[in-house]
């Protein structure tokens, strides 16, 4: 049981440390990802809604 706290303190330390020197790029990947899914789906989008609609939920 001691062993998996451990482990598991270990792996959110290191989590931690990734996150603070991954920060700026994740946050930039996550918009990109974001984005694309957004741009691929965007025809379904403006079936359901008006163009204008989702341009406003853009902003």
């Amino acid at each position: 049981m001691t062993m998996i706290t451990t482990i598991c303190t270990a792996t959110i330390t290191t989590l931690q440390r990734l996150y603070d020197i991954f920060y700026v790029p994740f946050v930039f990947i996550i918009l990109g990802i974001l984005s694309v899914i957004l741009f691929t789906n965007m025809e379904e989008i403006q079936g359901r809604f008006p163009a204008n609609y989702a341009f406003m939920a853009l902003c």
